[in-house]
């Protein structure tokens, strides 16, 4: 199972379906349409475009469109955004202080040693 967890390609890029508006107030472009264009009847089209997907230094993840996303990171307010993978990385092996300990604590061997 892990073996067939590393051996999965890194997806930095997924072809998607997307939704354009037209009405020149709107000019709104996602995946959904919105519910406000729905109720007031806008025009919209569906095209199929390449989601891309970034990384801010922060932490704060974001999908763009285009090449590069539009607006800066609502976290820490940069526009330093890296390519990322599609799926968030997990956290690889500790550091020597936080292994896991499969045997619990060392115990000292004789009793007299603890201190």
């Amino acid at each position: 199972m892990a073996s067939a967890y590393l051996q999965q390609p890194i997806l930095r890029e997924a072809l998607s379906h997307f939704l354009f508006c037209i009405y020149l107030q709107c000019k709104y472009t996602y995946f959904k349409p919105l519910d406000q264009c729905v109720e007031r009847k806008h025009d919209y089209h569906w095209h199929d475009a390449i989601k891309r997907f970034f990384r801010c230094p922060c932490g704060q993840r974001s999908i763009a469109l285009d090449r590069l996303p539009h607006k800066p990171c609502s976290n820490c307010g940069l526009f330093k955004w890296a390519r990322d993978s599609m799926l968030k990385e997990k956290p690889g092996p500790k550091i020597a202080g936080e292994l896991l300990l499969p045997r619990g604590e060392e115990q000292p061997k004789f009793i007299n040693s603890i201190k």
